[in-house]
């Protein structure tokens, strides 16, 4: 049994920084530097969907400048990373802990009651997962003050099945690059911003998951080309994020993606 994983961005509004050394302030005003930054996101696809018309799109939240985080707590996140994938899937393959688990919760929640029961009925043939989840955090900084590396990093949530804005969050990190590099004479040891690799990571675990799908159950010679699908819900305001994943999908890896709702399937 193989289970891939990739790690996105920990936060979407702002790709943390991994340095306590004071970072250079903006050699610009505030307005100039959030107008060109406005303008910079809308170019490379930060958009969101305008909830009452959804054909037309406005630029996603950001923070100007990315948020304060320890270099020691960001490199213990990413190497924890791995243990939380395996063990998330070791749980979702532990059918009776499952159960024994949630039955308290299944007797009063239906939603619960009816994933229980559709575990039970299911029997798949598969012989490989992939997982692209994405695990959220936030800083507990001791007296408020989160310059000076003492902030300790908590898990709000480990998102299994809606790990959105991994593409977003790419955005926002060459978003600050470029920030860095225009309004604060390049990006210094108080810029330090980690390399995000979401988007081509989940693109490409998608590829090899696809792959994979092709080896263990091949298709008959005139089947038209199998394709990847995506949930997603009516009025989605966050396409962009879905449709980078797609692009990019299609564009390194000649794999199509299709959007379909859960009424759809």
């Amino acid at each position: 049994m193989r289970m891939l994983s990739f790690l996105p961005s920990l936060l979407l509004g702002g790709a943390p920084r991994r340095s306590q050394t004071p970072r250079k302030p903006l050699r610009a005003s505030a307005d100039e530097a959030l107008a060109d930054a406005v303008a910079w996101i809308v170019a490379h696809g930060g958009c969101y969907a305008d909830p009452e018309r959804l054909e037309l799109y406005g630029h996603a939240p950001f923070a100007l400048e990315p948020f304060p985080f320890p270099k020691r707590e960001y490199d213990r996140l990413v190497a924890l990373q791995p243990h939380f994938n395996a063990l998330v899937d070791a749980v979702a393959r532990d059918a009776a802990w499952l159960d024994e688990t949630l039955a308290p919760a299944a007797k009063a929640d239906a939603f619960t009651r009816r994933l229980l029961e559709l575990r039970e009925t299911c029997d798949s043939p598969q012989k490989a997962s992939l997982g692209l989840l994405r695990s959220d955090y936030m800083l507990d900084a001791p007296g408020g003050d989160m310059e000076d590396g003492s902030g300790r990093a908590l898990q709000v949530e480990l998102n299994t099945i809606a790990s959105s804005f991994d593409c977003l969050s790419t955005v926002l990190s060459g978003l600050h690059a470029y920030v860095a590099g225009r309004y604060a004479g390049a990006a210094d040891d108080g810029w330090l911003l980690p390399e995000n690799g979401a988007r081509d990571g989940l693109a490409a675990g998608l590829a090899v998951a696809h792959r994979e799908y092709e080896r263990q159950f091949p298709a008959a010679d005139d089947a038209p080309p199998r394709r990847v699908a995506i949930v997603v819900q009516p009025g989605e305001r966050n396409q962009m994020d879905q449709r980078m994943l797609e692009h990019a999908l299609q564009d390194a890896h000649g794999v199509a993606m299709s959007r379909v709702t859960l009424l759809d399937v």
